[in-house]
C-alpha cells in the first residue's frame, strides 16, 4: 500500500550554507533558480536540492540507529558508506541484492527502503521524495 504524507517545514540555517551551482573562473555561485513571484514576476533566487536536504535526513537516521544499536566501527567501510552517504555503485563479487535478499535488508535496516542507496551492484529505490527547499520571499 502506498501513502502519500506532505510535510511542510519552516528551515532555520544556524550557519553559512554552501550549495553550489553556477563557476565563473573560481568563483562559485549559490545553487539559483526561478521562482514566479505573486505579482507575477520571476526572481532567480538560491535554492537547496531535495536530493541534498535528503542527504541531511539520511545522516540524520543513520546517526539515530547507530546510537541505538551501538555499531560503531564494527561495519565494512561500504556498508557504512550505503547508511551514512548513499552507496556507491560499484562491481559486485556475489549476487546481485534483489528478490528475497533486497527485502530481507528493507527489513532489517529501514532506512533502506526510505533513502535509495547503492549496495550490492544494484540501485535500491527508497520511498521517500524530497522537494527543493526555497527561500521564503515576501
Amino acid at each position: 500500500m502506498t501513502a502519500i504524507i506532505r510535510w511542510d517545514a519552516d528551515l532555520t540555517a544556524l550557519s553559512s550554507i554552501a550549495h553550489g551551482g553556477e563557476q565563473l573562473g573560481t568563483i562559485s555561485l549559490l545553487r539559483r533558480e526561478e521562482v514566479l513571484l505573486p505579482d507575477g514576476q520571476l526572481l532567480l533566487v538560491p535554492i537547496i536540492s531535495g536530493n541534498s536536504m535528503r542527504g541531511v535526513l539520511r545522516r540524520i537516521g543513520e546517526e539515530l540507529i547507530r546510537a541505538e544499536l551501538a555499531y560503531d566501527r564494527r561495519l565494512s567501510l561500504s556498508a557504512a558508506h550505503a547508511l551514512r552517504g548513499g552507496g556507491a555503485l560499484a562491481k559486485c563479487q556475489g549476487p546481485a541484492l534483489t528478490g528475497a535478499r533486497l527485502a530481507t535488508v528493507r527489513e532489517l535496516i529501514p532506512l533502506v527502503g526510505v533513502f535509495e542507496t547503492s549496495a550490492g551492484g544494484t540501485i535500491v529505490d527508497g520511498c521517500l521524495q524530497v522537494g527543493k527547499v526555497l527561500p521564503m520571499v515576501s
